[in-house]
C-alpha cells in the first residue's frame, strides 16, 4: 500500500456499505480512505479532536480507534476526543455527537441490532445511547474500567454444506429452516458461515475442510442458501479460516485460491440477495509461515492484492486472546472493534 503506513499504527477498518472497495482506516495518524480496494489512502481532512481531554489526560489528538455502521450507512467514529462523530455521505464529511460524560477517549463503538450505540471509553467504563449520540448514560453494570473492544454480536450460525447437499442436487434443509425461523422469531439478526465440502466436490477427506475441485459447485450451493433465506440472514461468512492448511484440504494455504472463491461467493450471493453482507472468513491468529499456516496478516495482504478488497462488504476476523485473561488491560495499540463496524469476530 501506498501512502507510509510503516510510521503508523491502524486500529479499526471500515468497508464503505454499498461502495465497493471503498474502506476508511482509523490511524494514529487520523481518518484515512481507499476508493480502490486498499491500493492508495488519501487523508480526511483533521477532525477537531482535542489534543488535551476534559480529564487533564494527555493525548496526541488524532488516533481514531473505532469505525461502525449501521445496516442504512450511516457511519460512526470514535478516537482521542472524547465526542464520537456521525458521517451520512460514506465518510467524506463528519459532525460531533454529544461528549461522554466521562470526558474520556472513545476506545471501541458498537451497534446492537435494537439500534443502540455503544461506547467503551478509557477507563471510565460503558456507556450506551438510545438517540444515535445525541446524549449518552453509563452502564453501571459495567465496571469504570478500560473497554477496548465491543462485539454486538449477531447470532453465527454454520450451514454446513455436505450437511445440506450430501449429494449433488439432493437438498436437505430441514435444520437450516429451523435455525432460519428461531432467529426470525426471537428477532435476531442471523450470521450464517457456509464451508464444510460434501464428498462429491473435492477428493480430501471430511476430516479436513477442502474448497471443491470445481468452484461454481460451491457458487451454486452458495446461491441456493441466499434465494432461499433472501431478507432473512443479514450475512454470510465465506468459509473458515483459509490460512490453515487444516482448513485448505491439506494443501498449503494459498490466498490467491481463496480470493477467487471468496468472489464466485460475493457474486452469488448478491445475485441472490443484494441486500444481504458477505463476509470474508475469519483468519486464524497464527505467527507460523509454513505449509500447514501462513500469518493471517500477510495472508490477508495477499489476499487484497489478489482483488478480495472488492468481494466483501465485512472484513471478518477471529480475536483469540491465546495466553491473556480476558480482563487484561488493553493498550490503546491493541484495540480493535469488530461486529458493526464492518470488520466481524466471525468466530472464537
Amino acid at each position: 500500500m501506498e501512502g507510509g503506513w510503516e510510521d503508523r499504527q491502524v486500529y479499526t477498518l471500515l468497508a464503505v456499505p454499498g461502495e465497493a472497495g471503498v474502506f476508511l482506516a482509523g490511524t494514529s495518524d487520523g481518518l484515512w480512505r481507499s476508493e480502490d480496494a486498499g491500493r492508495t489512502w488519501a487523508a480526511i481532512p483533521d477532525l477537531p479532536m482535542p489534543a488535551v481531554l476534559p480529564s487533564g489526560w494527555f493525548w496526541p489528538g488524532r488516533q481514531v480507534y473505532s469505525l461502525v455502521s449501521t445496516s442504512e450507512g450511516v457511519l460512526y467514529l470514535g478516537g482521542a476526543g472524547a465526542r464520537p462523530w456521525r458521517s451520512s455521505d460514506e465518510g467524506r464529511t463528519w459532525q460531533p455527537l454529544a461528549p461522554l460524560p466521562a470526558g474520556t477517549a472513545i476506545l471501541a463503538l458498537a451497534i446492537t441490532a435494537e439500534g443502540r450505540l455503544l461506547a467503551g471509553s478509557d477507563g471510565a467504563g460503558l456507556f450506551r445511547s438510545e438517540d444515535g449520540g445525541q446524549s449518552w448514560h453509563r452502564v453501571e453494570t459495567i465496571p469504570a474500567t478500560y473497554v477496548a473492544g465491543l462485539w454486538a454480536d449477531p447470532n453465527v450460525e454454520l450451514f454446513s454444506w455436505r450437511h445440506i447437499e450430501p449429494t449433488r442436487e439432493e437438498w436437505h434443509w430441514q435444520h437450516a429452516d429451523e435455525v432460519v425461523a428461531g432467529a426470525a422469531h426471537h428477532g435476531l439478526d442471523l450470521i450464517v458461515r457456509l464451508d464444510q465440502h460434501p464428498a462429491w466436490a473435492a477428493s480430501a477427506p471430511l476430516t479436513v475442510n477442502a474448497p471443491p475441485a470445481d468452484l461454481e459447485d460451491y457458487a451454486r450451493f452458495v446461491a441456493q442458501v441466499a434465494r432461499r433465506y433472501r431478507g432473512r440472514v443479514r450475512g454470510y461468512i465465506i468459509w473458515n479460516e483459509p490460512n490453515l492448511a487444516l482448513e485448505w484440504g491439506g494443501r498449503p494455504p494459498d490466498p490467491v485460491g481463496y480470493t477467487e472463491l471468496l468472489c464466485r461467493a460475493y457474486r452469488a450471493v448478491k445475485e441472490a440477495d443484494p441486500a444481504a453482507l458477505v463476509v470474508s472468513a475469519g483468519l486464524a491468529s497464527t505467527n507460523h509461515n509454513d505449509a500447514q499456516a501462513m500469518d493471517d496478516r500477510l495472508y490477508l495482504e495477499a489476499m487484497l492484492r489478489a482483488g478480495a478488497g472488492a468481494c466483501f462488504d465485512v472484513l471478518g476476523a477471529h480475536p483469540y486472546g491465546f495466553a491473556y485473561p480476558p480482563d487484561t488491560r488493553a493498550r490503546p495499540t491493541m484495540v480493535s472493534t469488530w461486529p458493526g463496524s464492518r470488520t466481524c469476530a466471525s468466530g472464537w
